[in-house]
């Protein structure tokens, strides 16, 4: 009986152990890692002198990169830069945070965080996103609320923008160094 017990006891604490490392581990399988997104706007287009609405949409391709930062009490940290293309072959980095995952547990989650994307000619968008990875690091899916912006028109855009992406070995364009 009381050996029983004792091996109880041990694999609690044993499991107990790897469930408390388990964040440190998991932490870093993001670092590296870029994501195509799909990203598709269903908003309203405002005209702001004349106040006349009129739907808005349109789909646009960006990408995301993780990189593990290290650790602030206890959860991770990483930097993420978001790169949207301003014109054909021209690719800017229009976003850089530095985010840690909302739960501690898991760092697949991210808290609502600001983002810009700047499409070609005078499009840009400012929104709020909460992306998501799954747990097979393949995919990442993103809400968020669009609360500024304006279309190549000079419209204001205001509405919303799901983000559906794909994990890649890297981006189609070369990353400028910076000296």
């Amino acid at each position: 009986m009381k050996k029983a017990r004792l091996i109880v006891v041990l694999a609690v604490i044993i499991g107990l152990a790897g469930f408390l490392a388990a964040p440190q581990a998991s932490a870093q399988v993001l670092d590296g890692k870029w994501f195509r997104l799909n990203c598709t706007i269903k908003a309203m287009q405002v005209n702001e002198t004349t106040g006349v609405m009129a739907p808005f949409n349109l789909n646009f391709t960006a990408y995301m990169y993780f990189m593990h930062e290290g650790w602030t009490n206890g959860t991770a940290l990483y930097y993420i830069e978001v790169w949207s293309r301003t014109a054909p072959g021209h690719w800017v980095m229009t976003n850089n945070e530095n985010l840690n995952p909302t739960l501690p547990w898991s760092d697949l989650v991210f808290p609502d965080f600001g983002i810009q994307f700047y499409g070609e000619g005078k499009t840009y968008i400012i929104s709020y996103i909460t992306p998501f990875v799954n747990n097979k690091l393949t995919t990442l899916f993103a809400q968020g609320e669009i609360f500024g912006g304006l279309n190549s028109a000079g419209n204001a855009i205001y509405g919303g923008i799901t983000i559906q992406g794909s994990a890649v070995s890297a981006p189609p364009f070369v990353i400028p160094v910076i000296k």
